[in-house]
C-alpha cells in the first residue's frame, strides 16, 4: 500500500528504471538514464576511439550492435550538454547491462557558461601520436631547451588486478594481480624537428617525482624520493645531480635542504626557487606536507629559505613573466586553486579557482596562456584577463609532462589508469593550438577576485 507522495514517487521512478531496463535488454539496446531521477537522457553522444558511433533517441536508447568491434578493456565515452561525460569500459558497461547513468553538472549558471555548441564543432581535441619513448615512465623529470625535451629517470611502476565477473547479480571479484616497482637511471631526449627519442648513455641516479631545469648548458636534477636497493622502502632523495652538456658529464651537489616529492620550483634568473611538496608518507598513505620556500643560487651554489606558504601542499608551478603560478596541487585531496608567488617580494595573491581539481598536472605556458592537462581535461587559464576555459580530450594520463612549440603542444609519457590497472605509458602525442578553436569548451566568466593571502 502506497501510504504517501514521496512513496508513490520512489514507485513511479521504479517502475520508470525497470520499464527502460527491460526495453533496452529486449531490443539488444543500451540505455543512458539520469542518475538521480531515472529519466531518459535523449541526445547523449556515445565515443568511441574519439568518433560518435551512437547517439542516444527520445527515449535514452542507442544500438549495442552501432559499437565497433572491440576488446575487452577498450572504453565508450558517453557525453552529454548538461551531464558530466562518463568514461566506462566494455567489460563494466557489459556487466551493467548496459544501464548508464550520468550525473547533472552542478557548475553554478552564474560562474560558467557553455561556449561553441554550434554543430560543426568537436567535442574533443584532436591529437596525433609521435614517435614512443624508449621507456614508458611517469613522474620523471622534465624540460624543453631549443628543439629537444629531456626526460630523466622516472616511475615505471605497473600494477594490475585480475578480475571475474559475476554476471548474474552484475558484480565484480578480484582475485589477484600482478605488479612491480622501480625507478629509472636513463635519461631519453627527443628530438622535435627529427621525431626520434635516443637514450644517453650516462647513468642517472634512480629516482621520481622530481623537477628538472636547465640553466647555462647546464641540467639540474632535483627533489624527488628514491627506493631501496631491494625496493622495499623509499627515501627522499638528498642529492642534487647536474649534467653538463658540453662536457658531457654529470657531477652531484650533496646540499639540498628542500627535500620533498611531487613540490614546485621554477628558474627565476640565475635562481632556483623551490616550494612545497610531501615529506613523509605512512604504509596507509597519509602523507606530511611542507609549506617551505627555498632559493638556490646557481652562481654561489647556496641555498637560502625564502619564507612560507599560505598552505602547506603538494604542487606544480610555472613562470610567467615575473610571477610563479601555483596550480592546483593536493592536500588530503586535488585542489582548484590558482595563486601567485613574486619571488622579488615574497607577496602571495589568491588568483581564482580551476574548473576542475588537479592532483599533479602536466603545465606548459604560451605568452599568457597556461595550459593544464590532467584526467582526459586540459584547461587554459588566461593571465591577463583570468578567465579560464576546459576542453575534453581522450587521454586518461596522470602525472605526465606538457610542452609547447612552434604552435603545438607536446603531451610526454604520464600514468594510464585504466579500470583495473595503472601503468606508465610510453606515448608521445602532439595538439595543434589551432585545434581549441574548433573543440567546445566551458569557460569561467566572473573569476574569483584577487585577495592577498595575510
Amino acid at each position: 500500500m502506497v501510504k504517501n507522495r514521496n512513496d508513490c514517487k520512489i514507485l513511479a521512478l521504479s517502475v520508470v528504471f525497470l520499464l527502460k531496463t527491460s526495453l533496452a535488454m529486449a531490443q539488444n539496446n543500451g540505455v543512458v538514464l539520469d542518475s538521480k531521477t531515472n529519466e531518459a537522457l535523449p541526445g547523449t553522444n556515445i565515443y568511441f576511439k574519439n568518433q560518435v558511433v551512437a547517439i542516444t533517441g527520445k527515449d535514452g536508447l542507442f544500438g549495442i550492435n552501432q559499437i565497433p568491434k572491440h576488446t575487452h578493456n577498450d572504453t565508450l565515452y558517453f557525453s552529454h550538454i548538461a551531464y558530466d561525460s562518463l568514461r566506462i569500459s566494455f567489460s563494466a558497461l557489459k556487466a551493467a547491462n548496459y544501464v548508464v547513468y550520468l550525473q547533472e553538472k552542478q557548475k553554478l549558471l552564474d560562474e560558467v557558461e557553455v561556449v561553441g555548441v554550434r554543430p560543426e564543432l568537436q567535442l574533443f581535441l584532436q591529437y596525433h601520436e609521435l614517435a614512443p619513448l624508449p621507456v614508458a615512465v611517469y613522474a620523471f623529470g622534465a624540460l624543453l631547451t631549443g628543439n629537444k625535451i629531456y626526460v630523466v629517470a622516472g616511475d615505471f611502476s605497473f600494477e594490475q588486478k585480475a578480475t571475474e565477473y559475476s554476471m548474474a547479480y552484475g558484480s565484480i571479484k578480484t582475485n589477484g594481480g600482478r605488479s612491480w616497482s622501480g625507478f629509472s637511471d636513463k635519461m631519453q631526449v627527443y628530438d622535435i624537428a627529427n621525431d626520434e627519442w635516443m637514450v644517453h648513455p650516462l647513468k642517472f641516479g634512480k629516482r621520481a617525482y622530481h623537477n628538472l631545469h636547465y640553466s647555462h648548458d647546464r641540467i639540474y636534477v632535483l627533489g624527488g624520493k628514491r627506493l631501496s636497493r631491494y625496493g622495499r622502502t623509499e627515501y627522499l632523495e638528498d642529492k642534487m645531480e647536474v649534467y653538463d652538456i658540453k662536457r658531457d658529464t654529470i657531477f652531484l651537489d650533496n646540499s639540498n635542504p628542500h627535500q620533498a616529492m611531487n613540490f614546485a620550483s621554477c628558474l627565476y634568473g640565475d635562481n632556483l626557487v623551490v616550494m612545497g611538496g610531501s615529506i613523509k608518507e605512512t604504509l596507509t598513505g597519509k602523507k606530511t606536507y611542507s609549506d617551505k620556500v627555498h632559493l638556490f643560487d646557481l652562481q654561489n651554489g647556496y641555498w637560502y629559505e625564502s619564507g612560507l606558504m599560505p598552505q602547506a601542499k603538494e604542487t606544480k608551478g610555472t613562470l610567467v613573466n615575473d610571477a610563479i603560478y601555483l596550480i592546483g596541487g593536493f592536500n588530503g585531496a586535488p585542489l582548484t586553486s590558482i595563486e601567485t608567488y613574486n619571488p622579488t617580494t615574497g607577496e602571495w595573491r589568491k588568483e581564482g579557482d580551476l574548473l576542475e581539481a588537479v592532483d599533479r598536472p602536466a603545465i606548459a605556458v604560451n605568452e599568457q596562456l597556461i595550459y593544464i592537462f590532467e584526467d582526459e581535461k586540459i584547461q587554459v587559464y588566461d593571465t591577463q584577463t583570468r578567465s579560464l576555459k576546459l576542453y575534453a580530450i581522450d587521454l586518461k594520463l596522470f602525472y605526465a609532462e606538457l610542452f609547447c612549440a612552434d604552435g603545438k603542444l607536446y603531451i610526454v609519457g604520464g600514468c594510464r589508469k585504466e579500470e583495473y590497472s595503472t601503468y606508465p605509458s610510453l606515448y608521445l602525442y602532439t595538439i595543434d593550438l589551432s585545434e581549441f578553436d574548433k573543440t567546445v569548451c566551458e569557460k569561467r566568466n566572473a573569476p574569483h577576485p584577487i585577495n592577498p593571502h595575510p
